[in-house]
């Protein structure tokens, strides 16, 4: 899977710079070279952030298992002593802010928070720059407009082969423009739905293996409370 995510990135930055390379004039090239600066600057903060947390996400996974494992101590116990539990940057900073409030709940006997409040698609998204990046195939289309228009400007005001050459500028910064917003398009949004998949099955492992919901916590708590208010009715004479 990660293999297939940087192969689509390198597809992507590829096709930006061989229709740079062959665009039939100057100004063309210029529009287009301007696009793939904006391809190349969506990849570096967006698309290849997005692939670096969805392999920490893996890792993560791993790690519930090693603590699952773990013989003589809890889950929990064992998550903790393991150092970069992601070993992706991102993703350890959020979880040593979850183990800090996680060890004071524990030590004060509340019902411990689920992870997801620190770690979810939204806060996922804000790492990602996910509202900037979906911005970009919307940008790299207008682009292609602006060169079209700017191509038929300086054709109609020129005579016979400038009007040519003013219309093949035209047309190709348009198709370019089509063909980098869709790429992007379908990159950005393959990756994050890779990522966002793979946040759901590593919460569902985590509460599964390491700490329950706070829904669960809160049932068990009752259940619990339950039993005791049995056995003290038990032990009064009838």
């Amino acid at each position: 899977m990660k293999l297939f995510s940087y192969l689509s990135v390198a597809v992507l930055l590829l096709s930006s710079f061989a229709l740079a390379a062959y665009s039939p004039d100057l100004l063309s090239a210029l529009i287009v070279g301007l696009m793939c600066i904006i391809a190349l600057a969506g990849c570096i903060h967006g698309l290849l952030p997005t692939i670096s947390i969805t392999g920490g996400l893996l890792n993560g996974q791993k790690s519930i298992r090693k603590a699952s494992e773990t013989e003589g101590s809890s889950a929990w116990v064992a998550a903790l002593q393991i150092e970069r539990f992601f070993q992706q940057k991102t993703l350890d900073g959020l979880f040593e802010e979850y183990r800090e409030k996680v060890q004071h709940q524990r030590e004060t006997g509340q019902i411990v928070s689920d992870l997801d409040e620190v770690l979810n698609e939204d806060v996922l998204a804000l790492h990602t720059w996910k509202g900037v990046i979906a911005q970009l195939p919307g940008t790299l289309t207008g682009l292609g407009i602006l060169g079209t228009f700017v191509g038929l400007l300086l054709g109609l005001r020129g005579i016979s082969f400038v009007i040519l050459a003013g219309i093949n500028t035209a047309f190709y910064t348009s198709i370019a423009g089509v063909i980098l917003s869709i790429l992007f398009n379908i990159t950005n949004n393959v990756l994050r739905t890779i990522m966002n998949r793979e946040t759901g099955l590593f919460l569902e492992e985590f509460h599964k293996s390491v700490i329950p919901t706070t829904d669960e916590q809160a049932r068990y708590s009752s259940r619990r409370e339950v039993r005791q208010i049995l056995e003290l009715l038990e032990r009064l004479p009838r």
